[in-house]
């Protein structure tokens, strides 16, 4: 019941306990549980974030080594500092994607950057495959800078999928006028995930389909 009662099961970690953020859940169709999170690597400090999975005993228990499957390689996951972080999965009939988020986010060209698996096996770095593009980012046009950390759901009828995230109309905001946008995505050819462009605050959008 989500309205509880809820039990509080401590903290999640994995053997190294380094500083970590963004904890997200992959299920596998096997029922099979992984955690992917963004961190530094040991004896590391905060100049540089990357992104580790890790398999799960339950929804609360690591149960093995992490693996780092991404890490700031492009210049467009360097801007003001190299990071990666936020990731969140997407899945398509049975492609897996890791949707994440580069360089500052305080700054204007913070992006989204993509990783496709290839075989299924989603604890081989080699199975993951990195766009060498950003997959969505700033809009000089729209106004809109910093478009990151995002999450995805669908309409009230299922019909159509929707991008979440988070931008600033100031291209050196530093966060104090961040806010939370959405708009809809569409799939390409291929079956990938064709997110466009972040829209402008005053394009008036038609309401997710099926709702009321």
């Amino acid at each position: 019941d989500p309205q509880g009662p809820y039990i509080d099961k401590g903290k999640i970690a994995d053997s190294t306990d380094e500083w970590a953020i963004d904890g997200t859940v992959l299920q596998k169709d096997d029922g099979a549980l992984y955690f992917v999170w963004s961190g530094w690597e040991v004896g590391k400090t905060a100049e540089v974030q990357v992104i580790y999975i890790a398999p799960m005993a339950n929804p609360w228990t690591i149960s093995g080594e992490r693996v780092k499957i991404c890490e700031p390689s492009y210049e467009w996951e360097r801007h003001d500092q190299p990071v990666n972080e936020g990731p969140q999965i997407l899945r398509r009939d049975e492609k897996i994607f890791i949707v994440y988020s580069a360089s500052a986010s305080w700054r204007s060209n913070y992006c989204m950057g993509m990783l496709a698996n290839i075989d299924g096996n989603v604890l081989n770095p080699t199975s993951w495959r990195k766009s060498p593009l950003p997959v969505f980012s700033r809009n000089d046009e729209a106004g809109l800078y910093s478009v990151g950390h995002c999450s995805f759901t669908t309409s009230p009828d299922g019909s159509e999928d929707w991008l979440l995230y988070h931008g600033m109309a100031d291209p050196d905001g530093r966060w104090k006028d961040r806010s939370t946008r959405m708009q809809k995505f569409t799939w390409n050819d291929d079956g990938t995930p064709h997110f466009g462009k972040p829209v402008a605050d005053e394009l008036e959008l038609p309401s997710p389909s099926g709702e009321k």
